[in-house]
């Protein structure tokens, strides 16, 4: 080997050398982390609908969220690292308005620095909140089950519902199996179906189980009366009704289905 060559080499030994002892150098003398701030209660925030037409969902799940909590302090808080934290519940009323609830999530998350943060139907509103909370890297769980929530790629949400389009693929094969004679169906889904995908799950397993969709429609969420639509469902005399909707609307369109008697 040449001296230029060796020379050479003996370079890059030194400068590998001296990168190792660096990297050791900085890892025996650099200062220790500052140990981990323990919350002294993790705040949780709720977007909730107490007021205007969702208030009939609103106030149920302001229950339940309630009764959560109380459980949970009852038992002296989270667990964590040893310690047991209390949970602080933040809420605000939004009024069943979407606008409202774009600016109450961002208030929770920025001045209320919540921890987390809870999701309740309709899937607007979900779709509304969600993306916020994605932006701070903050946490959310709930959902409503629409798939338009999963073709999203959020990292922070935690789903708790089934694809809602899976419910009716279950349902649509129960019936044939209970009801061999069964052939036609009536669908109505709410404006709620985001991306429509409800409405095509119906439709393909319809198609598979040999049912005729005889009656397709989409009515708008904020419905007050459904006995036109009802009307024209009975008169076509559809061996099964399928209805895809949240509260209110669900209740107008059960309670005006029984009061009328559209029965199949």
């Amino acid at each position: 080997m040449s001296k230029s060559a060796v020379s050479r080499l003996l370079a890059v030994v030194i400068v590998v050398v001296a990168v190792v002892a660096g990297v050791a150098a900085y890892m025996l003398y650099m200062p220790a982390p500052p140990p981990e701030e323990i919350p002294t209660e993790i705040k949780i925030g709720f977007v909730n609908s107490l007021s205007g037409p969702f208030a009939v969902m609103g106030v149920y799940s302001q229950r339940g969220v309630e009764i959560g909590v109380k459980w949970i302090n009852d038992r002296g808080g989270i667990s964590y690292k040893g310690k047991k934290i209390p949970v602080r519940l933040i809420y605000y009323d939004d009024e069943s308005n979407t606008d409202y609830t774009i600016r109450l999530t961002e208030k929770l998350i920025v001045e209320d620095k919540v921890h987390v943060l809870i999701l309740r139907p309709p899937p607007f509103n979900v779709m509304a909140m969600v993306p916020i909370a994605e932006r701070h890297k903050v946490v959310s769980i709930g959902g409503t089950g629409n798939d338009a929530e999963y073709q999203q790629g959020f990292k922070y949400m935690i789903q708790t519902s089934p694809h809602m389009s899976a419910s009716y693929k279950t349902a649509l094969r129960m019936i044939r199996e209970v009801d061999p004679e069964a052939k036609t169906i009536a669908f109505m889904v709410s404006s709620e179906d985001i991306g429509g995908f409800t409405r095509k799950s119906v439709q393909e397993t319809a198609q598979k189980y040999g049912f005729e969709i005889i009656f397709d429609v989409t009515y708008p969420t904020d419905i007050t009366d459904a006995s036109p639509m009802l009307r024209e469902i009975a008169a076509l005399k559809p061996d099964i009704i399928l209805g895809a909707c949240y509260r209110p609307s669900s209740w107008i369109v059960m309670t005006q289905t029984k009061d009328l008697r559209v029965y199949t």
